[in-house]
């Protein structure tokens, strides 16, 4: 079951894309559920009340009443929201706004019927891929399995390794290295000698740090900073 919320302000656009994702789940023998929205603020609520994991996938128009939709998204991503969000917009001028709600893609609303269908696809892909990508980290003669995109951030301790999550950490002995190199193309990102980042954590980007939407603080060499830009920016390469 994929879970999908779409927001938008406009009823009759909303049928579209309701009917169009039903029309493809079928099409592809998947189920969904769709839940619909007309304002932020709806969402936002409905986002306090469901478990962790309850919404998979959000389509979020730009431009609406009150809160528009990278205010919207941002909130959620503060409030610890780790589906994707696509947004639907008439114009690509919200991009650099929105770039640290970590977009899954700008769907151009006039493109929709060319494109809905297979931007959909490939966010349901790759929610499957997150499900089931994990690293094994063992500790004396515990072993623990954990989901890389529960990870916010990893940092060296002496020989150890620290994983910090949302509602834990765990220290594990490893290889900073190998940890790099298991975690390629991925989302995440060393930052310094010491640090690596899921990229989708990432609250703001400072001059040497990097701020969580944790409240943490992580250091980020010169070196670094250009690639963290240019790893945002690559998972949205039409922004």
């Amino acid at each position: 079951m994929v879970n999908i919320c779409l927001c938008d302000d406009n009823t009759v656009i909303m049928g579209i894309y309701e009917k169009c994702l039903k029309k493809t789940a079928e099409k592809y023998d998947f189920d969904i559920y769709i839940k619909i929205f007309n304002s932020g603020e709806q969402i936002i609520e409905y986002f306090d009340m469901v478990t962790e994991g309850g919404i998979d996938i959000i389509f979020m128009d730009i431009v609406m009443d009150s809160i528009n939709g990278v205010e919207t998204s941002r909130t959620l991503r503060e409030k610890g929201y780790k589906g994707e969000i696509i947004y639907l917009t008439a114009s690509r001028e919200f991009a650099v706004d929105a770039y640290d709600t970590f977009p899954f893609f700008y769907l151009m609303k006039c493109e929709y019927q060319e494109k809905l269908e297979e931007v959909f696809l490939q966010a349901v892909n790759y929610k499957k891929e997150k499900f089931q990508e994990g690293i094994l980290c063992k500790k004396g003669s515990v072993i623990k399995r954990i989901q890389l995109d529960d990870i916010q951030f990893m940092e060296v301790y002496g020989r150890n390794i620290i994983i910090h999550m949302q509602k834990e950490v765990f220290e594990f002995t490893a290889n900073m290295e190998m940890i790099e190199e298991k975690l390629k193309d991925k989302g995440f990102l060393r930052t310094s000698r010491s640090f690596i980042v899921n990229l989708k954590y990432v609250k703001n980007i400072l001059r040497n740090e990097l701020e969580m939407y944790s409240g943490d603080r992580v250091p980020l060499t010169g070196k670094n900073c250009m690639a963290v830009k240019r790893k945002i920016l690559r998972r949205n390469p039409d922004s």
